[in-house]
C-alpha cells in the first residue's frame, strides 16, 4: 500500500513540474523578442567586443628590420625578392646568420610585407618585396 502512495505522489510531482515547466516556457516566450533586444543593446552600447587592427594590409618595413630578423633567427620561413630563408626551428637549423649574404637586402629601402596564411589562419611564411620608390617632384 505504501508503495502505491509513493508512486502516485511521485507521478503527481512529475506531472506538476512538467506542467510548470511548459507554462513557464510559454510565459517567457512572449517576451523573447524583448529580452533579445535588451541583450543586443547591452552588447552594442558598450562598444566593440573585439577590434582587430589591419596590420596585414599595405605594411612596409625597411631592409634593416629584415636584416635584424635574419640575425635573430626567423621563427617562420621568409622570402626576400625570391630569395628563400628557412625558419630557425628545432628540426631545421640551416639558417646561419653569419653565412647569409646580406648584400641582397638594401637596409635603407622599403619592402612591402605580404603574409602567406595557411587554411587554419596561421602564418606560413612572409614575403618581402622591394618597393619601387618614384622620385619626388
Amino acid at each position: 500500500m505504501e508503495e502505491n502512495i509513493f508512486k502516485s505522489i511521485s507521478y503527481a510531482a512529475v506531472t506538476f513540474f512538467l506542467i510548470a515547466a511548459i507554462s513557464l516556457f510559454f510565459m517567457l516566450y512572449e517576451n523573447c523578442g524583448y529580452t533579445l533586444t535588451i541583450v543586443n543593446k547591452a552588447i552594442t552600447d558598450k562598444g566593440a567586443v573585439y577590434q582587430a587592427e589591419n596590420t596585414c594590409d599595405d605594411k612596409t618595413v625597411y631592409g634593416a628590420e629584415i636584416i635584424g630578423l635574419i640575425k635573430n633567427g626567423p621563427k617562420i620561413d621568409i622570402f626576400i625578392d625570391s630569395v628563400f630563408v628557412f625558419a630557425n626551428t628545432d628540426e631545421n637549423t640551416d639558417t646561419d646568420a653569419d653565412s647569409f649574404n646580406y648584400s641582397l637586402i638594401d637596409s635603407l629601402s622599403l619592402y612591402a610585407v605580404k603574409y602567406i596564411l595557411s587554411p587554419t589562419g596561421e602564418i606560413e611564411c612572409i614575403k618581402y618585396s622591394k618597393v619601387n620608390m618614384s622620385p619626388i617632384s
